[in-house]
Formats: C-alpha cells, structure tokens, sequence
C-alpha cells in the first residue's frame, strides 16, 4: 500500500481523522490507494470543473483522495466514506463507463453497497467505543 498523508495544521481534529483514516485502512484495504490529502484552496472535478468538498481520482494507476481543508471531523467522515466507497469499486464495477463522461454511473448500485457497508462499519467503530465517537 502506497503513502498517507493527512495534513495535520489542516483538520479541526486531525487525531480523530487519522485514526479514522487507520480504520478504513486496517478494515476495508484499497490496493491503489496512493494517498489521502487536505487542500487549500477549491478542488474541482475533471472534465466539469465543478467545485466540490472532495473527490477521488485515478493518477498513475493509483488513487487520489483529496478533501477541502478546514471542514469539521463530521464533514471529513462523510466525504472519506464516499470517496473510499468510489475507490473500492471502480474496478470491477457492474457499472460500465459511459461514453465520454466516465463519471455518469458512479453513484450505481455496486458503490451504493460499499458506501452501505462503509457507514456501517464506521457506526459500529465510532459508537462502539473504539473510533472516541460522538
């Protein structure tokens, strides 16, 4: 598995999103994960230029997970899960890509599943004691 990184100065409680970030590592393992990021500034999707809170990609056969900087831990937990649901199912999907927009069928069935298993994997983490919850 490749490099993590989770800029620290860049979370309102970056303990919280890194020991998050070791649970979904440790209990859903991606295997082209290459990194996961905070940013300054706008992060906007390929193709669209649509700003958006965070997004997953595909960069040299790895991905890319980036998150806007400076969103509270709830924020982060709900894009993290999307995104890492993306990821774990963009290959392989039942989905097939659509033409020119290789974005229209990403939110299918097969990444509705992963999301569902995701959120209650984390619910049953965070609330269970073992992720300091809520």
């Amino acid at each position: 598995m490749g490099l993590f990184f989770l800029g620290v100065g860049m979370l309102k409680n970056p303990t919280r999103s890194r020991t998050m970030l070791a649970w979904l590592r440790r209990d859903f393992p991606l295997a082209r994960l290459s990194s996961v990021q905070c940013r300054v500034g706008d992060i906007r999707l390929p193709g669209s230029g649509k700003s958006v809170l965070a997004s997953c990609m595909l960069r040299n056969g790895e991905f890319l997970i980036q998150i806007k900087k400076g969103q509270g831990y709830e924020l982060i937990m709900d894009a993290l899960i999307h995104e890492w649901a993306h990821a774990m199912t963009w290959f392989g999907s039942e989905s097939p890509w659509c033409g020119d927009n290789p974005h229209a069928n990403e939110h299918g069935a097969e990444w509705g599943i992963a999301y569902a298993k995701l959120y209650s994997g984390f619910e049953e983490w965070n609330f269970g004691g073992k992720g300091d919850g809520a």
